[in-house]
């Protein structure tokens, strides 16, 4: 009856399109439904800063389809309440065509069915595969699944030799779903798990848990983090306590600047995390074209947003958009459901203009990047800012 319900009132709509997903005489809306306050703002902010400069590039060689594009923003504030009820607003009211957002596991699953009967293209944040082809077949996350940087961190540990790591996540289904991945794969490599730690996000003290991580005796410690606050303070617990164990983190622990502001600028001394390939590199020689292009982008487009923004973050919904009007241009349409089955034939050879190309989509995965793409770096060491050093592949 919701879906039904949602379908009746969108076919009432009438704005900038004659429906959410087909051209009208007006311009293309792009939704931004990200927390652009509270603990998650510098991801939102940074994912609508890479939306649009997307936008002004389509805009200035000519939209998409024959028609401009504009931004409407809406602040989630990384509540679950508010973000159904901003989503919803831009579907219902805004008649948006496109939807970046929500970065959340928990928000995408309260607004799926929302979504995918608005038949809009859709770029959201979750690292969960529950948000596949199959249940949001329109759906496109721009982060590494969490199972894919499980994987990769293991990968890691296991190059250097190490035979017994601990976890530390936090309690959201990011959180879970990658340290369940860390185990999994452990497993498969024969390292040993000497113990595991949950702490909810915002937690303001972690002592206890890395203590109780720290009498397991690991060798290196697996740090599964969503943002920069919590990655600074399980950081800092590992200063407070003494305990020099080599980390190794996911994509989330690369959020280098809220980090450092609780744990100081030797946090990262001896951690090691993922990035998107774009953003590792040996030198600053060797930073890649489209990077550092980007980043001459998002100067000249804001630079006091650029100054604070996580640029890869930002460039991979710079990515995602680009690929929309890809699809649009490729189906000759910008249904959701049209942009969606050309992408999964055509996105995977797509590179020129793209920062954090090639991509991992295909008809059974909706992820813009796949584990064997991310890369190992030391995110206390910037080769250029928002770009870092990488670990291996270096002479």
């Amino acid at each position: 009856m919701l879906v039904l319900g949602l379908l009746a009132t969108l076919a009432g709509c009438g704005g900038g399109s004659a429906l959410p997903g087909t051209l009208g005489d007006g311009p293309i809306r792009i939704g931004v439904a990200v927390p652009l306050t509270g603990p998650n703002a510098t991801v939102g902010s940074s994912v609508r800063l890479g939306a649009e400069v997307a936008v002004a590039q389509l805009n200035a060689a000519g939209g998409v389809l024959g028609h401009q594009l504009e931004v409407v923003t809406a602040d989630t504030t990384s509540d679950l309440t508010q973000s159904v009820q901003e989503v919803r607003r831009l579907i219902l009211q805004e008649h948006v065509d496109v939807l970046v957002g929500p970065t959340a596991s928990g928000q995408v699953s309260a607004l799926i069915t929302t979504i995918n009967a608005a038949n809009v293209y859709n770029v959201q944040g979750s690292a969960s595969p529950a948000f596949g082809p199959k249940a949001a077949p329109n759906s496109f996350s721009i982060t590494a699944s969490a199972g894919d940087q499980g994987l990769a961190q293991v990968g890691f540990a296991t190059s250097k030799q190490y035979g017994k790591i601990a976890i530390l996540s936090d309690t959201l289904e990011y959180g879970r779903l990658g340290s369940a991945a860390i185990r999994a794969a452990a497993r498969q490599n024969g390292i040993t798990v000497t113990g595991s730690a949950e702490y909810q996000s915002g937690t303001a003290d972690m002592t206890s848990q890395v203590l109780n991580l720290k009498n397991t005796n690991p060798q290196a410690l697996m740090v599964f983090a969503s943002n920069g606050q919590d990655t600074g303070r399980a950081l800092k617990a590992l200063q407070d306590l003494h305990w020099d164990v080599p980390v190794i983190g996911n994509y989330g622990t690369t959020f280098t600047g809220p980090a450092t502001a609780i744990a100081g600028p030797d946090a990262y001394r001896n951690v090691t995390a993922l990035e998107y390939p774009g953003f590792g590199a040996c030198s600053a020689a060797q930073v890649p074209a489209e990077t550092a292009q980007f980043r001459t982008q998002l100067k000249a487009f804001d630079a006091k947003a650029a100054a604070t923004a996580q640029t890869d973050l930002a460039a991979n919904t710079h990515d995602s958009v680009l690929l929309f009007a890809a699809g649009a241009e490729g189906s000759k349409s910008i249904t959701g459901g049209s942009v969606a089955n050309w992408l999964e034939h055509h996105a995977s050879g797509l590179k020129d203009g793209y920062v954090n190309a090639p991509f991992g989509i295909t008809p059974a995965s909706h992820f813009l990047t796949s584990h064997d793409a991310l890369v190992a770096v030391a995110p206390g060491t910037a080769v250029v800012p928002g770009v870092f050093k990488k670990v291996a592949g270096c002479q």
